[in-house]
């Protein structure tokens, strides 16, 4: 549909690249994409790879994600680590939900609501007290009453980050940036 080279230039625009195309009728079409040079890595991500054991999480979390990618990632990453997780896709089945949660982590982009939107009536339907918004903005705009998330775990970020970023009451004995290297 030609739907996907529109998101590419879009993303490749916001972060002050551009996108080429040069096509000759017979011989094909080329795609030039150029990106910035990065900016300095964060702070804190100098831990050689390998598997590590991090200390059990306690508590209830909802996952709200219209990525089916990133919303598995998250909530396989909290499950592995004991976390009772419910990942759903969208703000009707987060509304639709019984129970209490004791975190909810949010996309700030969702479909048909902005996250903060989004966690504001999860608190007002008492199915949540603290939130999490997931958001690639520097910045994410100004939170709707009530939407005021207790963090923001900014896009893209690793598991380190996710964890990090966890209430302390849920996180256990052990931090994941304090994990025991197994090998």
């Amino acid at each position: 549909s030609g739907l996907g080279l529109a998101l590419v230039k879009e993303a490749v625009e916001q972060i002050g690249g551009s996108v080429t195309l040069h096509s000759e009728f017979g011989k094909g079409t080329r795609a030039r994409v150029e990106l910035p040079y990065a900016s300095a890595p964060r702070q804190g991500r100098s831990r050689p790879s390998g598997i590590y054991y991090a200390g059990p999480l306690a508590g209830r979390i909802l996952v709200v994600d219209d990525d089916d990618a990133v919303r598995e990632m998250i909530a396989t990453a909290l499950r592995a680590r004991g976390a009772d997780v419910v990942a759903v896709a969208d703000a009707p089945a987060a509304l639709g939900q019984s129970g209490h949660f004791d975190l909810a982590i949010v996309d700030m982009q969702l479909g048909g609501m902005r996250g903060d939107e989004l966690l504001a009536k999860l608190r007002t339907a008492g199915i949540v007290l603290q939130g999490m918004l997931v958001s690639g903005e520097e910045q994410p705009p100004l939170a709707a009453p009530g939407g005021r998330p207790d963090s923001v775990l900014r896009k893209p970020f690793d598991l380190d980050d996710l964890f990090a970023m966890l209430p302390e009451e849920m996180r256990g004995d052990a931090d994941a940036s304090e994990a025991i290297r197994l090998v």
